[in-house]
């Protein structure tokens, strides 16, 4: 799981800046004060895609939405995503 979600940073090459809300980012997630993850929210060639993993399933998921609206797509992730 963390190699393949490396090779996604890799691949996609964003910084760890901002919030996958309102453009590219990679960073931990978290519930509450716990960190459960990495997640990563890029551009691709066509739209963005939002790669993470879950460290309590050990899964690495991937989220593509080709219209590339971050903010649409940061709460489609957080209703499907990771969250409980």
């Amino acid at each position: 799981m963390d190699a393949a979600y490396q090779e996604a940073v890799e691949r996609y090459g964003v910084e760890p800046t901002g919030s996958c809300e309102s453009g590219p980012n990679e960073t931990t997630w978290s519930i509450g004060d716990e960190s459960f993850g990495r997640v990563q929210c890029a551009p691709q060639q066509v739209g963005i895609r939002f790669d993470w993993t879950d460290d309590r399933l050990s899964i690495l998921s991937t989220l593509i939405d080709l219209d590339g609206e971050y903010e649409l797509t940061h709460q489609a992730w957080l209703e499907a995503g990771p969250n409980p």
